[in-house]
C-alpha cells in the first residue's frame, strides 16, 4: 500500500481515493435484529473499535452482522463437537453434516468482516488507528468465556 507521499511523487494521487477523509466521531450503535448475545457482543466492541479508528456511528449494521455472525459460528461449533462432522444416512452413507457446510460458508464471510475492521493481520495494514494494543473481539469473546481462535 503506498503512502499519500508515494501517490504525489508517482503522479496518482487523487483526492477523492487518498484525501483526508475523516469518519464521524462517535461510537456505532447496535442495529435493530440483533440477538441478545449478538446486542452484548456489540457492546463490548463498538466503543473499543471506535477508540482505535477502527469503527464510527456509519458502521452499526457492518458490525452488527460481524457480532451476529460470530455468535452463530460459536453456536455451530458447539453443534459440531458435539454432535461430529459427518453423520450416517437412513441408507447407511457416511456425510458431512449440514452445519459444517453453514460454518465454512460463514467463516468466510466472517473473516472478510475481520479485516474490514483490522483485526486480522492483514486487515490492520489499511486501518488508521490511534490504539495498537490488544484485540478487542479475542477479549470481548473471553470475557463472555468462548473459545478464541
Amino acid at each position: 500500500m503506498k503512502t499519500l507521499a508515494e501517490h504525489k511523487a508517482d503522479g496518482t494521487f487523487r483526492a477523492d481515493r487518498h484525501g483526508d477523509y475523516q469518519p464521524p466521531d462517535g461510537v456505532p450503535v447496535p442495529p435493530p435484529g440483533l440477538t441478545d448475545a449478538a446486542r452484548e457482543l456489540f457492546g463490548e466492541l463498538a466503543e473499543s473499535l471506535a477508540e482505535s479508528g477502527a469503527a464510527c456511528p456509519q458502521d452499526s449494521r457492518a458490525l452488527g452482522e460481524l457480532c451476529s455472525l460470530a455468535v452463530e459460528i460459536a453456536l455451530l461449533r458447539d453443534t459440531i463437537n458435539r454432535e461430529g462432522f459427518t453423520f450416517r444416512s437412513d441408507k447407511g452413507n457416511v456425510l458431512q453434516r449440514p452445519e459444517v457446510g453453514i460454518l465454512n460458508q460463514k467463516t468466510g464471510h466472517y473473516i472478510k468482516l475481520l479485516q474490514q475492521f483490522g483485526m486480522t493481520p492483514k486487515g490492520r495494514v489499511g486501518i488508521k488507528s490511534t490504539k495498537t494494543e490488544g484485540d478487542p473481539l479475542a477479549d470481548a469473546l473471553r470475557k463472555r468465556g468462548e473459545q478464541v481462535g
